[in-house]
Order: C-alpha cells, then structure tokens, then sequence
C-alpha cells in the first residue's frame, strides 16, 4: 500500500513564476488551450513538502502493514532523491530527470546516481 506525492499539478498559476520568462507565453498558451499536469522542476518543493507531511501522519497513525510513500515530482539529481528520502519517501520514481541523467551518463547512470548518493 501507499501514496505517490508530486507527480502533477494543476496550480497553474502557483507555479507559474517558476516557469523561465521565455517560455511563459507558451505555457500560458498550454494551459489555457489544453490544461493537464504540470510536471518536473517546478513541482520539486511542494513534493517534498507533501511527503513530509504524509510521514509525519503516518508516524503518528501507525498502519499496520508496509505504507511507502512515493516521490514523483521534481526529481532529477541525486540530491534531489536524497532529499526525498530525507523527507520520509521510501520509494523515488524519476521520469523526466530519468532521461536528462541517462543523456549524462549512459547506462552508467544508476551506478552515478548510487555513486552520488553515497557522498550526499
């Protein structure tokens, strides 16, 4: 069991100032014309945030059986998943950060991740 935190967002307008000034008129144009989640970047604070607050419920609930808590939103470098994991996340699902990474390093890219990770 558990709960994915920070994939996608529909506070267009919360996030906007997080967009680069060159590419607001398109994501206004996106927003309005089709809408949908925003993903990545701009969602990595409230991510972690969200989780934080998931573990500090879960602490004080107590589930009986294993509840992970995912982090999706955000994550693209290994201090990215090491703050997740500092926040209460037990799993980290990577996608757009997934690609960037893998265009660094190749398929060596988990052993970098790892290799990061341990010096965090």
């Amino acid at each position: 069991d558990g709960l994915n935190f920070g994939n996608t967002s529909t506070a267009y307008d919360r996030h906007r100032p997080a967009i680069a000034r060159a590419e607001r008129r398109l994501y206004d144009h996106v927003v309005r014309r089709f809408g949908g989640g925003l993903s990545g970047r701009p969602l990595r604070a409230d991510a972690r945030d969200l989780i934080a607050a998931a573990r500090t419920a879960l602490d004080r609930l107590a589930p009986a059986g294993d509840f992970h808590l995912i982090a999706t939103g955000g994550l693209e470098t290994a201090a990215d998943v090491a703050a997740a994991l500092g926040a209460g996340a037990s799993l980290c699902g990577w996608f757009t950060g997934y690609f960037e990474a893998f265009s660094r390093h190749g398929h060596r890219l988990y052993a970098e991740l790892l290799a990061e990770l341990a010096a965090a």
